[in-house]
């Protein structure tokens, strides 16, 4: 069963990272901004979807796996703040998620990072895929 993509909350959002009250694909586009462009961080430390306490790359597909293929809701907010670090220097580019496709009764959804820095070496487009259901 696909999930629409997006689901309104009714009351105080555990998860909502940019702070709409509305879970959907833009909240994922925001994780992505914080934590690789150094974007603004989550709105009210909401960005911890999986709630292990820390926002990192595991919490934009679990969201992802949550909206796009039935996986369960993001979880409560722990009692303490979540970790909010971002891992990375800002770049300057664009990030794109690719639309979820299944292949073999796994979801797939690519997400592509192209960057407008000249590199020193060999141009190319990075691509990651996750496999959030099985």
């Amino acid at each position: 069963m696909i999930r629409g993509i997006s689901t309104t909350v009714a009351s105080a959002p555990s998860f909502d990272p940019n702070g709409d009250s509305i879970i959907d694909p833009a909240d994922i586009f925001y994780l992505v901004a914080y934590l690789f462009t150094g974007g603004p961080g989550p709105v009210g430390g909401a960005g911890d979807a999986n709630g292990d306490s820390a926002v990192d790359p595991s919490d934009i597909f679990y969201a992802v796996h949550y909206l796009f293929s039935g996986g369960p809701a993001p979880l409560a907010r722990t009692p303490h703040a979540p970790q909010t670090a971002s891992i990375a220097k800002p770049l300057s580019g664009a990030l794109t998620l690719g639309r979820a496709e299944r292949r073999d009764g796994r979801w797939f959804v690519p997400v592509v990072m192209t960057t407008d820095a000249a590199p020193k070496f060999r141009s190319r487009s990075h691509s990651a895929c996750s496999s959030a259901a099985r």
